[in-house]
């Protein structure tokens, strides 16, 4: 029961950044979306592919520090594990339910249904992915995952 809430609280931490960046107005994560919908966005004047790129920048430097390195605390302090394969085994757990958590309830749910995600002059199907491009996504990043896993195991190990 441990692991379901503490995974629980991984993917609350992931939305909490995702709600930082996003601020209120989609302009300030349009990276997530397609390149034609950002071309469309900077063609309309709402921003420019500079402050894009920057915010890109920032959204993942913070989220490879804040989400690996609250794993690394996560599994090597709070659940005290030291060997390379119960390490392993638990950032699996971590790092896939996230990728099924981003693509169900970030991807899917929450750009569909939130009216604070639409930009004004860009259609909803222009964003909005469907389920089938959703999953094909997400399978790619399983293999992705499991080498972050294998990486952050062996930090673990040195670490702890």
């Amino acid at each position: 029961m441990n692991i379901l809430l503490q995974v629980v609280l991984y993917c609350l931490l992931f939305t909490l950044l995702v709600a930082l960046s996003f601020r209120g107005n989609a302009i300030n994560i349009v990276y997530f979306y397609p390149k034609s919908v950002i071309d469309k966005v900077v063609a309309f004047g709402y921003t420019d592919y500079k402050t894009v790129q920057r915010n890109k920048i920032i959204f993942y430097s913070s989220f490879i520090v804040l989400m690996f390195g609250s794993l690394i605390f996560i599994v090597g302090s709070w659940n005290e594990i030291h060997e390379f394969k119960e390490a392993f085994i638990q950032l699996n757990i971590f790092l896939q339910s996230w990728n099924i958590f981003d693509g169900l309830v970030m991807d899917i749910l929450w750009t569909k249904n939130s009216q604070r995600l639409k930009i004004k002059g860009i259609k909803d199907n222009e964003y909005i992915p469907n389920v089938i491009d959703v999953i094909k996504k997400r399978m790619l990043f399983v293999p992705v995952l499991l080498v972050v896993s294998f990486l952050l195991a062996k930090i673990i190990v040195f670490i702890y």
